[in-house]
């Protein structure tokens, strides 16, 4: 596949993550390390990702975005129940009312899958950014995707309803694609890399 890792092309950030064999690789192995964590999660397990599994439930019941409790007075309720998501926005209750659709239920694991898929974007997303910042090093690509594999204390909120995720995986896309392949110590950029890049090899 003639591939590029390269700025300013037609190709997609996603396309390209999908034509490599290594994007790929850590895509399932990140998925693996958020599904090894997920396993030991039976509840959301703290406030954020509480509230946003009752925002995804509230939705999956077809109640819209209204919360039957009061959880902080930042929004000052005058009833109950309340408008939801006053104080945070809703993207991650949507996810998880998304994944409870997909799946037909409003079990907790159900409403995770959209965020473990999210999670397992991270690891290629940062070997592609690193790919972007120094080309020449395909162990470097390796190395720093596979440090996104294994984020240490971080992976345990990256299965859970909350919306890092989605955060980490945006700022790896945004970072990716505006980052011109600069030669370290040089002011201009290479020549494109034709062909399948070594680290997807």
């Amino acid at each position: 596949m003639n591939a590029r890792l390269y700025p300013g092309r037609s190709r997609t950030i996603l396309t390209e993550l999908l034509s490599h064999r290594a994007g790929s690789i850590l895509f399932l192995l990140g998925l693996g390390a958020g599904l090894a964590a997920a396993v030991f999660q039976s509840v959301p397990g703290y406030m954020d990702a509480e509230y946003y599994f009752s925002g995804g439930l509230q939705l999956f019941l077809g109640q819209g975005f209204q919360e039957p409790f009061i959880w902080n007075f930042l929004a000052d309720p005058s009833r109950m129940p309340a408008p939801s998501h006053a104080y945070w926005m809703p993207l991650a209750s949507i996810l998880a009312a998304a994944g409870m659709k997909a799946l037909g239920s409003p079990s907790f694991w159900a409403g995770k899958i959209p965020f473990l898929l999210l999670g397992a974007c991270i690891p290629p997303l940062t070997a592609l950014l690193s790919g972007r910042l120094n080309s020449e090093r395909p162990q470097a690509l390796w190395f720093a995707g596979l440090l996104a594999v294994f984020p240490g204390f971080y992976l345990a909120y990256l299965p859970t309803t909350q919306i890092a995720p989605a955060r980490i995986g945006q700022k790896r896309l945004r970072k990716a694609s505006q980052t011109a392949q600069i030669n370290p110590g040089t002011s201009k950029a290479p020549a494109p890399i034709r062909g399948s890049p070594a680290w997807a090899a």
